[in-house]
């Protein structure tokens, strides 16, 4: 008997998105992005997987994201040009989220041909934008009416499912996991040498990158031994370059996804200080259900973040959480780390556990399958 297929499209697609799903042993995988680097990745490292690289064109006539931009986005008013043809030999259309243009012309196409529609929910706030603006609202509504089940990334997620009318029975929360033994290396130890603490993401201001740097001064100002290393683009890059010249900061820029496991091992602590993005006082995002987050505790790395969205969910009580943008309360937790190896030992085992239990992509994958198995033998 063959198994169902399951196209996972995503437009800009990341690797551990797409690496989740060849943990798949229930579903024959179709993974469909628009993206030819990730295309030739899992073509490369999945050879059994398939995997096919669309381009994107207009939803309408025109793209205004991407006058705005310069280039396509997630927010752009864009589908992908050949999909319905590669969704023709699939049983079960995989998305994420309700209001990107491609989960509306999968919702059309799963509607059309009888196929269920699934969508991965991280969305975890209840006046989030797309909820009001046009046309991301019509692409909720074309979604939901013929969404089949939510798969929630977090408890708080239904915050966002609940306002946007897509019913508690079809909906399930299970996280989402990162490969352990990917992000299994033993932490290195340290010795005499400085404290590294470690800042994985994006390089904005809604990430808390400025008041890192603002708590690590502080660090330094106290006589500590401390190197800060910083992964990642965006643009505060130049700010942080200027302050790497006066302060023991290590700017990385944009590390390939098979180099994380050597950076994570080689530090000792690990911070991310997301804060609400707001504009004139509306708030616009917050950090929903992070992949640093999961791959530092599967990593056995004490954590300092902030209470922001889905994060205190995320990495339970034992690590240290702030208030957004609270500099001294960021310093005062990284200091008791730098401070304290003995305490950084103990939150960094309890962290590698907790990704054992809530993490493991083989297990969160699993269980995955299982409820769009159920949603496929309910519709027999």
């Amino acid at each position: 008997m063959s198994k169902p297929k399951m196209a996972v499209v995503r437009a800009f697609p990341r690797i551990p998105e797409f690496g989740f799903y060849t943990k798949f042993s229930k579903f024959d995988i179709k993974l469909i992005g628009n993206t030819p680097s990730i295309d030739e990745y899992f073509k490369k490292n999945f050879p059994k997987v398939e995997s096919v690289c669309l381009r994107l064109k207009p939803a309408w006539i025109i793209d205004p994201v991407k006058i705005l931009f310069k280039e396509y986005t997630h927010k752009s008013w864009v589908y992908f040009d050949g999909l319905e043809k590669e969704l023709e030999d699939c049983d079960v259309i995989n998305i994420s989220d309700t209001f990107y243009f491609y989960c509306r012309q999968c919702a059309e196409i799963s509607k059309k041909e009888n196929k269920q529609l699934v969508s991965v929910i991280w969305e975890s706030y209840k006046n989030h934008p797309s909820r009001f603006v046009f046309p991301y609202s019509s692409n909720i509504k074309k979604t939901v009416v013929s969404l089949d089940l939510a798969i929630l990334r977090s408890n708080r997620a239904k915050l966002f499912t609940d306002a946007i009318g897509i019913p508690t029975q079809k909906t399930k929360v299970i996280y989402k996991g990162v490969d352990r033994s990917f992000f299994s290396k033993k932490p290195k130890s340290n010795g005499s040498k400085p404290v590294k603490i470690l800042y994985i993401g994006q390089l904005i201001e809604s990430k808390g990158v400025i008041d890192l740097i603002s708590a690590f001064e502080k660090l330094v100002e106290d006589g500590l031994k401390v190197e800060l290393i910083i992964a990642g683009q965006g643009g505060l890059e130049n700010i942080i370059n200027n302050k790497s010249k006066s302060l023991p900061i290590k700017l990385l820029g944009k590390v390939s996804y098979s180099k994380l496991p050597d950076i994570y091992s080689s530090s000792d602590i690990f911070c991310s200080p997301s804060k609400d993005l707001k504009y004139f006082g509306i708030k616009t995002w917050e950090e929903c259900f992070s992949y640093t987050l999961m791959e530092a505790q599967a990593s056995g790395l004490p954590i300092a973040t902030t209470i922001s969205g889905g994060i205190p969910e995320e990495v339970g009580e034992g690590n240290i959480l702030c208030n957004p943008g609270d500099v001294e309360a960021i310093y005062n937790g990284l200091k008791s780390y730098v401070e304290k190896p003995q305490l950084r030992e103990i939150v960094g085992k309890e962290n590698k556990k907790r990704a054992v239990v809530l993490f493991d992509a083989k297990v969160q994958a699993v269980k995955t399958e299982d409820a769009v198995i159920s949603l496929i033998n309910s519709r027999d």
